[in-house]
């Protein structure tokens, strides 16, 4: 399955307290490419 559309510079998009947040998950690294295939499969 293909990844999701994402824009170029969706990283820059987060604010501070979403890689606050983030940080909690352990997804403060980037965007986990697997993590987003399977939630656009479900």
């Amino acid at each position: 399955m293909s990844l999701p559309k994402r824009p170029m510079n969706g990283e820059e998009l987060l604010t501070y307290w979403n890689r606050f947040q983030n940080r909690y998950k352990y997804r403060d690294q980037g965007v986990d490419d697997h993590l987003m295939r399977t939630m656009k499969a479900a």
